[in-house]
Protein backbone atom coordinates (compact mmCIF):
# COMPACT_ATOMS: atom_id res chain seq x y z
CA UNK A 1 0.00 0.00 0.00
CA UNK A 2 1.58 3.57 -1.34
CA UNK A 3 1.67 6.08 1.79
CA UNK A 4 -0.34 9.16 1.33
CA UNK A 5 1.65 12.63 1.05
CA UNK A 6 1.40 14.65 4.28
CA UNK A 7 -1.52 17.34 3.77
CA UNK A 8 -0.95 20.81 4.77
CA UNK A 9 2.34 21.40 4.84
CA UNK A 10 4.21 25.05 4.71
CA UNK A 11 5.29 24.20 1.01
CA UNK A 12 1.56 23.78 0.15
CA UNK A 13 1.19 26.81 -2.21
CA UNK A 14 3.40 29.30 -3.69
CA UNK A 15 4.83 32.57 -2.48
CA UNK A 16 3.25 34.51 -4.39
CA UNK A 17 -0.19 32.99 -3.11
CA UNK A 18 0.87 33.08 0.74
CA UNK A 19 1.81 37.37 0.02
CA UNK A 20 -1.53 37.53 -1.65
CA UNK A 21 -3.15 36.02 1.40
CA UNK A 22 -1.42 38.00 3.46
CA UNK A 23 -2.05 40.92 1.76
CA UNK A 24 -5.28 40.21 1.85
CA UNK A 25 -5.75 39.58 5.52
CA UNK A 26 -3.91 42.87 6.22
CA UNK A 27 -5.94 44.48 3.86
CA UNK A 28 -9.27 43.34 6.00
CA UNK A 29 -7.90 44.00 9.22
CA UNK A 30 -6.99 47.05 8.19
CA UNK A 31 -10.76 47.73 7.20
CA UNK A 32 -12.26 46.54 10.57
CA UNK A 33 -10.02 48.85 12.02
CA UNK A 34 -11.24 52.02 9.99
CA UNK A 35 -15.41 50.61 10.51
CA UNK A 36 -14.67 50.92 14.27
CA UNK A 37 -13.33 54.04 14.10
CA UNK A 38 -15.98 55.21 12.15
CA UNK A 39 -18.82 53.86 14.52
CA UNK A 40 -16.93 55.36 17.53
CA UNK A 41 -16.73 58.57 15.83
CA UNK A 42 -20.42 58.20 14.75
CA UNK A 43 -21.26 56.79 18.23
CA UNK A 44 -19.92 60.16 19.91
CA UNK A 45 -21.65 62.16 17.47
CA UNK A 46 -25.13 60.64 18.42
CA UNK A 47 -24.17 61.10 21.73
CA UNK A 48 -23.64 65.22 21.63
CA UNK A 49 -26.62 65.48 19.47
CA UNK A 50 -28.52 63.22 22.50
CA UNK A 51 -27.37 65.96 25.06
CA UNK A 52 -28.40 69.05 22.62
CA UNK A 53 -31.81 67.47 22.34
CA UNK A 54 -31.79 66.40 26.32
CA UNK A 55 -30.80 70.34 26.70
CA UNK A 56 -33.29 71.79 24.56
CA UNK A 57 -36.19 69.56 26.19
CA UNK A 58 -35.04 71.10 29.27
CA UNK A 59 -35.07 74.82 28.50
CA UNK A 60 -38.44 74.23 26.52
CA UNK A 61 -40.41 72.87 29.93
CA UNK A 62 -38.23 75.44 32.11
CA UNK A 63 -40.12 78.35 29.38
CA UNK A 64 -43.37 76.17 29.87
CA UNK A 65 -43.15 76.24 33.78
CA UNK A 66 -41.97 80.04 34.07
CA UNK A 67 -45.17 80.52 31.45
CA UNK A 68 -47.80 78.43 34.10
CA UNK A 69 -46.25 80.35 36.86
CA UNK A 70 -47.03 83.78 35.62
CA UNK A 71 -50.08 82.51 34.63
CA UNK A 72 -49.77 83.27 30.56
CA UNK A 73 -52.77 82.36 28.56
Amino acid sequence: MPRKAPTATSSTGTDSQWQATGDLIEEIANDIRHFEADKRKHEAEAASAQTAITNAKDRLARVVNSAARMQMP
